[in-house]
């Protein structure tokens, strides 16, 4: 059978703002215990056109009720939905409309927030905020280019701790963070490019340094139909909460494999929305939903965007993932997968910094920033205590010959276990100062009365001072 596919995919992706969308709470969840519960049940009503939509239907027919545990600090009456939503919070729009300019999408003159009806109980309003930002753009990819239909700024919804016996219990310590959502154009051409749409995009969201980071923060659903070269059979399919990367590729072939079997039984396709899993297969959600879902959020005043405001944030834009990958590769001489690490970092403004104003080699400040930390990380040391200007310390006192290269990790991870130590106090607690000139001359001049030379005298001094002796001095000496 000669099948042909059409795809597009969107990426929601949590911002890093201190506040939620619309109210003060804090946009960071931590684990804890909550304070409290709520109970509440959920109804499908009818849209602004008198229409009751699919999908709400679909999940009031399931009679579930819903309980919702509260956190202090990110949970608040906003939340309950006993209190209207605060004014928009302005960081994170910005930080919506700087993706907008890097991907060439058109900025809207007023920002109007809509109801998006939900009422699986993720939500307890029963329904999702959102809002369209930009509209067009595109990106290149190896199969051509694939445009960009919206993007926009919405909430997050609570995140499900479990269900049983008809009850669905979820966290309101994640409702109402900001998320960015970008969906392409039906461009997508197969599963391959389908990987390959989703990380470009994600790059240049994480390119902002405006982002959250982990697991749970960005996800990918896939729109996916095919129908019969010059035939008309093709009916849209949704898979939801693509979390792996690499799983993209597997679970759009099997989608595909999956709706070419329906074809050839004769059993026509319908369009659905589909639950992604961990095996790459899918299975059944809900109907799809339609239009009769959106109506006017009558609670938030449009929002005008001026044109001023815009181009300020023009001026302040990173540049492009592919052009700053270049310029750490070509110009600064860092390898290419180490330079993928620290192109997308949060650490990436610290380590332009250093480079710049302290001139230590680029390589030494990207394996530290991003390969150092990482594994003393997960060797189980404190590393959040390492704070921008710990770091920054750090790289001023190795400029300064303090230490040499080798003992970095030493100091760091004492240092995160004693965050009010200065960098110095540790270097001379541990013994870690750099040999002076005179004393690498002594012991050089002492290992060649014992008969060492060349390679293995400088062998047998690396053993013993490793961390204490810069190797080009050492080198330079014998």
């Amino acid at each position: 059978m000669n099948i042909k596919m059409m795809g597009g995919v969107e990426i929601h992706q949590r911002l890093a703002t201190d506040e939620k969308l619309f109210c003060s709470c804090s946009a960071q969840p931590k684990d804890g215990k909550p304070v409290g519960e709520i109970v509440r049940k959920q109804r499908a009503v009818a849209g602004e056109l008198g229409e009751v939509d699919l999908a709400a239907l679909h999940e009031y027919s399931r009679d579930r009720t819903y309980r919702y545990q509260i956190f202090p600090k990110t949970t608040c009456l906003v939340e309950l939905d006993e209190e209207p939503p605060h004014p928009m919070n302005r960081d994170a729009l910005e930080t919506v409309i700087e993706v907008c300019l890097l991907l060439g999408s058109r900025v809207v003159d007023e920002v109007q927030v809509m109801r998006k009806t939900v009422i699986d109980g993720s939500n307890t309003a029963g329904f999702q905020r959102t809002a369209i930002v930009g509209l067009g753009g595109s990106i290149q990819t190896s199969k051509g280019e694939v445009g960009i239909q919206t993007i926009c700024l919405e909430e997050e919804s609570s995140g499900i701790v479990g269900e049983k016996d008809g009850e669905v219990t979820y966290r309101l310590d994640r409702l109402g963070i900001p998320l960015i959502e970008i969906a392409t154009c039906p461009d997508v051409k197969d599963g391959e490019h389908a990987r390959e749409v989703v990380e470009k995009l994600g790059n240049i969201v994480r390119i902002t340094g405006k982002v959250q980071r982990g697991i749970g923060t960005i996800r990918q659903d896939l729109n996916i139909s095919i129908s019969k070269s010059g035939a008309s059979e093709g009916a849209r399919v949704e898979i939801k909460g693509v979390q792996e990367l690499g799983l993209i590729g597997k679970i759009v072939e099997r989608e595909v494999a999956r709706q070419a079997k329906l074809l050839e039984e004769g059993k026509g396709l319908e369009s659905e929305v589909r639950r992604a899993l961990s095996d790459g297969e899918t299975e059944y959600m809900r109907p799809m939903p339609g239009s009769a879902r959106l109506y006017p959020e009558t609670d938030v005043p449009p929002i005008k965007i001026s044109r001023e405001w815009v181009e300020e944030i023009r001026k302040k834009l990173p540049e492009k993932p592919e052009d700053r990958r270049e310029k750490l590769v070509e110009e600064l001489k860092i390898g290419e997968e180490l330079a993928k690490k620290i192109m997308l970092s949060k650490n990436y403004p610290l380590f332009e910094k250093v480079v710049n104003e302290l001139k230590i080699e680029p390589k030494l400040v990207a394996a530290t920033l991003e390969e150092t930390i990482v594994s003393l990380r997960r060797e189980g040391a404190p590393v959040d205590n390492l704070n921008e200007n710990k770091l920054m310390e750090l790289f001023i006192e190795y400029k300064c010959g303090k230490f040499v290269k080798a003992a970095i990790p030493e100091v760091l991870r004492d240092v995160s276990r004693n965050p009010t130590q200065s960098i110095s106090h540790s270097v001379e607690k541990l013994k870690l100062e750099k040999m002076s000139e005179a004393e690498l001359r002594r012991i050089v001049e002492e290992k060649r009365k014992a008969g060492k030379s060349g390679k293995s005298l400088i062998e047998e001094m690396m053993r013993e001072h490793r961390l204490r002796v810069d190797m080009k001095e050492l080198s330079a000496l014998v």
